[in-house]
């Protein structure tokens, strides 16, 4: 029982490190699929979880909202 988990131990190790990576190197080149440029930006929310913040707030605000990204697909909550 115990030389059978040593064995598993050691096959599961194996694989991690040397199995899996052989596995998606070689079916990569099946399941390639070109990237999408361009086109429209996903709507992003941005969730700011502040406690007696009031000093750096504004400036946590201003630094998101200088962001290059568009303003109507940007969501900014604040919790407190």
């Amino acid at each position: 029982m115990i030389e059978f988990l040593f064995w598993l131990s050691f096959g599961l190790i194996f694989y991690c490190y040397f199995g899996y990576p052989v596995i998606l190197w070689s079916v990569s080149p099946l399941l390639n699929r070109p990237t999408q440029k361009g086109g429209d930006l996903p709507s992003i929310s941005v969730i700011i979880s502040v406690w007696n913040e009031q000093d750096v707030i504004r400036k946590k605000l201003t630094n998101i909202l200088n962001v290059n990204y568009p303003k109507e697909k940007m969501e900014i909550i604040v919790g407190s």
